[in-house]
């Protein structure tokens, strides 16, 4: 793939994704944002929260009816 694509005869930067740059054709959308990384990192991990947390309750559930409560 290239680095770059022309757009109404602007050169600019491709677009590699929301976590990197924007999709909008001009300058500063395309220009890579390490911010949007950090962003997608921290959203992930609130995400995963919530399975961490499922994923004990779902243990201490297990365990409990092995051992009769």
């Amino acid at each position: 793939s290239k680095d770059t694509e022309s757009i109404d005869g602007t050169e600019l930067p491709v677009y590699r994704g929301h976590l990197v740059n924007g999709p909008e054709p001009d300058p500063e959308s395309r220009r890579p944002d390490p911010v949007r990384m950090l962003i997608g990192f921290l959203a992930a991990g609130e995400r995963e929260v919530p399975c961490a947390w499922m994923t004990r309750w779902f243990r201490d559930v297990i365990f409990a009816f092995r051992i009769g409560f």
